[in-house]
């Protein structure tokens, strides 16, 4: 709740496996009381739900490379992995998860801050927001239409 709901709002649509941690009385009672739809991807097919086995593969392969290093609390940094991931470029959008969200590119400590913009009304930035945010959506749409 505080994590997801309280930053992004109540999803509309969640999509989960099959596995009996998703599909028990415990999960229809919660999407019926935000109100959500829960959709369950085919059981023995992975593809369905593409895009999380995708992440779950590259965060599987991160987690071990910690283990390696950090055998005793490799969970510390369960947060680091998941920032390198949404602010890493991904090949399909051809924009990192970060991008497509914020409209802009992370500001990490190494960097140097972003530039920083002075607009006469404060109405500017929202429509300098509002056209960056469409041009990366629309740019990362084209892309995954091309890769396909």
């Amino acid at each position: 709740y505080e994590h997801y709901i309280c930053i992004y709002g109540v999803p509309s649509t969640i999509l989960s496996d099959q596995g009996p941690h998703f599909n028990n009385q415990l999960m229809t009672a919660f999407t019926q009381l935000l109100g959500c739809h829960h959709i369950k991807s085919t059981p023995y097919h992975p593809q369905t739900n593409g895009a999380i086995e995708r992440f779950n593969s590259t965060f599987e392969r991160q987690v071990a490379k910690l283990t390696d290093q950090c055998i005793n609390n490799w969970d510390l940094h369960l947060k680091s992995i998941t920032f390198a991931y949404n602010t890493g470029r991904h090949n399909t959008a051809e924009f990192s998860p970060y991008q497509l969200q914020f409209g802009r590119d992370p500001k990490l400590p190494p960097e140097k801050p972003p530039k920083n913009y002075e607009f006469s009304k404060p109405n500017d930035y929202f429509k300098f927001l509002q056209q960056t945010l469409h041009f990366y959506q629309q740019q990362a749409h084209q892309h995954m239409k091309n890769n396909q």
